[in-house]
């Protein structure tokens, strides 16, 4: 609907500014100088009512290029209103010829180019506009009086034409309007898009009128009357670009400059990774309402911008009061000082997870929480204060284990001189064996606490063909998927069929693979003495806890805890059941396992 409407307005300014035209050509054709008359007093209202503008707003105007451009056209206004006064045939001027509205033309024109590039070095300035003022009335002032006194050069000579100086003169101008044009469009982010539209046509359609106004012979002449049509289109362009605009949107347009500083702090509100929420206290600061908040909050706490707008922080996050952050708030717009806070862990039925805030008070009053969701580091953070205590834990199992068995050997040794019996040396070997056994587990525990790593998929049929010939049972399969793992999870099968093997005296393992919705479901069973209820709460951790166990099973649990989760149960009829749910694979294509 709206690109409708600017379709038609389009199409009637176009269709209003050709029958203008075509009307100003006629009446040209009967009475050439009501005609010059009319084109005149069109542009000097224009360039008046540019000044209007500008002069009542110039306290607050931050778009400089507009103050001193809407300044200056008031200069331009009224040197054109001496050439319309001057115009051969009005008689307002005795004693004067066909030069005076020609220099006086010349003199507006170099003022009307030279404001528009000299406004562009006052953007981002300290500009008074009673300085701009007295500039141009100076300068306007020794034009008028060079031109009237006799000073100012020849530029159109009656029987001969334009002169030398005014001809060069409109090259000159439009090439000071084609600089304008230049730093107009090198500029154009000051300036909303029609004005920059309406302003770079109008610069352009006067340099095409400058350069038909080096072509007449008469002041009546065809080519003066081309020139004029020009400044019209030029004009009245200027007046789509100022006036118009200035009614339907005033302090955009006035503001260009700050707008576009405000443009760059919404850019950079809206592309920053924190999390940025604004804040306006209500109730005496007892709670706050929710102003504004960056696509960063969105995305961190699950909300829609449009949803908690204009709602209550208690609302929204209805923990608030008990972490603090409540309080929080109110101390910063109390006292004004910023408060800088360490993670604060916050959790509801709707989000989790934890937010350092930097907070501030804005000079309106609202208040600004800046903050980071750090919930990734803080479960990092737990990871490794695990792995660590983990470690202490393996490394005093592992010498402990260790200790004992190089004990063993160390006696074994001894016995075996004094009394050459072979057994010693069985002692001897089945000591080092679980010595290098301790060994191979720990370098498999290393791998399973690697929290950096990142699963990849892993076609668990394929995994279970490598296992089956490794072990002088019966083996059955059934079903398949994909899941996420890594290499670790060989491991995992190899330790749950050896532990039926060693410890449940089982022959025969049966696998189940279930595809949930969720996750993927795999059962070991086995057909051997089961676990004792007592110690299933702590199988996992059985060989910590006793020395005798060894770390198959927590290698298992430990893996699992990355790969999803792993719990164990009885088998029916007897034997021991494990079961296991993995992060299900969320492509479609089968997977190659390593």
């Amino acid at each position: 609907m709206n690109q409708n409407n600017t379709d038609f307005r389009k199409d009637s300014d176009i269709i209003f500014l050709a029958v203008v035209i075509a009307g100003l050509y006629i009446i040209s054709l009967d009475n050439f100088l009501l005609f010059h008359s009319l084109v005149e007093l069109f542009s000097i209202v224009v360039a008046v009512a540019f000044f209007l503008i500008v002069w009542n707003r110039r306290n607050i105007i931050e778009n400089n290029y507009i103050l001193a451009a809407g300044i200056g056209y008031l200069f331009i206004a009224s040197i054109d209103l001496l050439h319309t006064f001057a115009y051969k045939g009005m008689g307002i001027f005795p004693g004067y010829d066909t030069n005076l509205p020609t220099q006086l033309w010349i003199a507006a024109r170099y003022l009307e180019s030279l404001i528009l590039v000299v406004s562009f070095f006052l953007m981002g300035k300290k500009v008074k506009a009673s300085n701009v003022t007295t500039t141009y009335l100076i300068i306007t002032t020794i034009l008028i009086v060079s031109i009237f006194g006799g000073y100012f050069p020849d530029s159109y000579i009656e029987g001969a034409g334009l002169t030398s100086f005014k001809i060069y003169s409109e090259y000159l101008i439009a090439s000071i309007l084609l600089v304008a044009l230049t730093l107009l469009h090198q500029k154009r982010s000051n300036f909303l898009p029609n004005v920059y539209k309406y302003l770079a046509l109008a610069i352009v359609f006067t340099i095409i009128g400058e350069l038909a106004f080096t072509f007449y012979i008469s002041v009546y002449g065809f080519s003066n009357l081309v020139g004029h049509f020009f400044k019209l289109i030029s004009f009245y362009l200027i007046y789509k670009a100022v006036i118009v605009t200035s009614l339907d949107k005033p302090y955009e347009m006035l503001f260009g400059e700050l707008n576009q500083e405000r443009k760059k702090y919404t850019d950079l509100f809206r592309a920053m990774k924190n999390g940025v929420a604004v804040f306006e206290p209500v109730d005496n600061g007892e709670d706050f309402l929710i102003k504004d908040i960056n696509p960063a909050v969105e995305k961190i706490e699950g909300v829609k911008k449009e949803d908690v707008i204009g709602k209550k922080v208690t609302l929204t996050f209805p923990n608030s009061r008990e972490t603090g952050f409540l309080d929080n708030l109110r101390k910063v717009w109390n006292t004004g000082d910023p408060i800088h806070t360490e993670p604060i862990h916050y959790c509801d039925s709707e989000r989790e997870g934890w937010r350092e805030n930097d907070i501030y008070k804005l000079a309106n009053g609202d208040v600004v929480a800046v903050y980071e969701d750090v919930t990734e580091k803080k479960n990092t953070q737990r990871q490794q204060a695990q792995l660590t205590k983990e470690l202490q834990t393996v490394n005093q199992i592992l010498r402990h284990d260790i200790s004992n068995d190089l004990s063993a050997i160390s006696m074994s040794v001894d016995i075996f001189r004094n009394k050459r019996d072979d057994k010693y040396l069985d002692m001897i070997k089945r000591a080092v064996k679980k010595s290098i056994s301790r060994i191979n587990e720990m370098r498999m525990f290393e791998k399973t606490l690697d929290f950096e790593k990142k699963l990849k998929p892993f076609q668990l049929s394929k995994v279970f063909e490598k296992l089956r010939g490794k072990y002088d049972l019966k083996i059955s399969i059934e079903g398949d998927a994909t899941v996420m793992a890594d290499e670790v999870i060989y491991s995992i099968f190899e330790n749950l069929i050896e532990n039926s093997i060693k410890h449940g005296k089982a022959d025969i393992i049966d696998i189940k693979v279930q595809e949930k919705e969720d996750d993927v479901e795999v059962r070991v069973s086995d057909n051997g003495t089961g676990i004792p209820d007592s110690i299933k709460k702590k199988v996992f951790d059985e060989g910590f806890s006793t020395g005798k166990g060894g770390m198959g099973l927590y290698i298992v649990k430990t893996t699992m805890n990355r790969y999803g989760s792993i719990q164990v149960e009885d088998n029916d009829p007897h034997g021991a059941r494990f079961v296991l749910r993995f992060k299900k694979y969320p492509g479609k294509e089968n997977v190659k396992s390593e």
